[in-house]
């Protein structure tokens, strides 16, 4: 997976959106050495960036490959399947 649209120093929002994860959890794991980063700022309110080549090898190490394209139904709603048991019950 590329994130080459995304410039080389990448804000904690813009981490989030790739990874799907929360704010914290990007911070976190600034602190831990899994993502390399910085922070801009005194104390725990300081913004934080974070290298881009950094988030592509953290992806890359989860071996993410992409989903099949595979034509799956999608589940009955509560309407659906009211209606699925009034016309199996209802008619003969």
């Amino acid at each position: 997976m590329t994130i080459l649209n995304y410039p080389e120093l990448m804000l904690v929002s813009e981490v989030c959106a790739v990874l799907r994860i929360h704010r914290a959890t990007v911070v976190r794991w600034i602190r831990e050495g899994k993502l390399r980063g910085f922070s801009l700022g005194i104390g725990k309110g300081g913004d934080h960036r974070i290298y881009r080549e950094s988030v592509e090898r953290y992806i890359d190490a989860l071996n993410v490959i992409d989903p099949p394209d595979v034509d799956v139904e999608p589940e009955p709603t509560r309407t659906d399947t009211k209606y699925l048991y009034y016309q199996k019950y209802t008619h003969k």
